[in-house]
């Protein structure tokens, strides 16, 4: 499939709450067109996080992938940059979409914990104005201080799924 990047960093926190600014790409990396968009994405990263406990051992937050303008909700954006059309049936060039990714995560020790995140999509509003949406499971291992690894199995549903299942595995470093 194709590779998604991801950097984000936390300019304000405190006991109960924080904010997460970064950007995304995906990188058109698929050996199969349905496997992938076959187009180059960037996308701004919003995410407001809060720590119910007033620790990190729970934390909840919804993270905003793929948008342009906070001020028109009727228009979040991904970038597309380059790369041939999306396999819509469409002679649209425009990859246009919102990710709404509200998130659970608990602590189960200091090296290992659990995330749930349904995410809400919706995939190209100027050409199908259709939602999708899928339910994940993550449990997340930290290797040491400052790399860890996940797995996530992710399961698609409703009439405009995106695929039968999916499963994801991440090596992430933490500076």
């Amino acid at each position: 499939g194709d590779t998604y990047l991801q950097a984000v960093y936390t300019p304000w926190k405190n006991a109960w709450a924080g904010l997460t600014v970064g950007a995304g790409g995906i990188l058109p990396t698929a050996s199969n067109s349905a496997l992938g968009s076959g187009k180059l994405q960037l996308a701004p990263i919003l995410i407001p996080i809060f720590y119910p406990l007033g620790n990190e051992r729970l934390l909840t937050y919804v993270e905003f992938r793929d948008f342009i303008s906070i001020a028109d909700a009727t228009h979040f954006n991904s970038i597309s940059v380059a790369g041939d059309a999306p396999a819509t049936g469409l002679d649209r060039p425009q990859i246009n979409y919102l990710e709404i990714q509200p998130v659970i995560r608990y602590s189960l020790s200091r090296d290992w914990y659990l995330y749930t995140e349904p995410v809400f999509m919706t995939v190209n509003w100027e050409n199908a104005n259709a939602l999708s949406y899928r339910t994940a499971v993550r449990v997340g291992h930290m290797l040491t201080d400052r790399l860890g690894v996940w797995a996530q199995p992710e399961f698609p549903y409703g009439s405009n799924r995106t695929g039968n299942f999916n499963f994801k595995v991440s090596l992430f470093y933490k500076y």
